[in-house]
């Protein structure tokens, strides 16, 4: 599942992958979702100019009445 809900991921999911345009970290989920493995990921996909062709996500808002 991807999943940006942080605080659900802390509770449910014992094993977490951390990814942000690369691999930030994996293994268990209170060694992932650390202050500092979280501001890495924030680095990575805040820099300028690191891929200009990468696809840009959308949020959709009404997903139940979304086309997929």
């Amino acid at each position: 599942a991807v999943l940006h809900d942080l605080e659900h991921v802390r509770h449910e999911y014992p094993q977490t992958l951390l990814l942000a345009r690369e691999l930030v970290a994996f293994g268990d989920t209170w060694r992932v979702l650390t202050s500092e493995n979280l501001l890495r990921a924030r680095q990575l996909v805040e820099q300028p100019g690191q891929d200009p062709a990468a696809t840009v996500c959308h949020h959709r808002e009404n997903k139940a009445n979304s086309a997929p």
